[in-house]
């Protein structure tokens, strides 16, 4: 692991320490940061198009930078493949449970 994931971990582990970036980055590297937070931030999952020409017209960024953002697309574009596959998957028991219920047999009972 690198530097810097060692020291928010560490902050992160100790639970009489504040978490502070301030200390793990110098102060070229938090203006970096707080860039790919509101780059990122501009992201809505439902406008990605939009989103990333918009990013690209107004923001001036390096390569490592744009490949950090089309990570994020990707992992968006991964999270909501695996929210669907769950959907289906809820889905499906949600009807095997409707099929169940309907070979159910209460018609000796009062309300059956």
């Amino acid at each position: 692991m690198g530097k810097l994931l060692d020291g928010f971990i560490a902050q992160y582990d100790d639970e009489d320490s504040t978490i502070s970036l301030k200390d793990l980055m110098s102060e070229e590297e938090l203006v970096e940061w707080e860039l790919m937070v509101k780059v990122m931030n501009e992201l809505e999952i439902a406008a990605i198009g939009p989103n990333l020409r918009k990013i690209a017209k107004f923001y001036k960024l390096e390569r490592w930078q744009e490949m950090s953002i089309l990570a994020l697309v990707k992992v968006m574009e991964m999270m909501l493949s695996n929210a669907k596959d769950r959907m289906d998957e809820v889905a499906g028991r949600m009807e095997a449970l409707d099929k169940m219920n309907m070979e159910i047999d209460n018609s000796d009972r009062m309300f059956g």
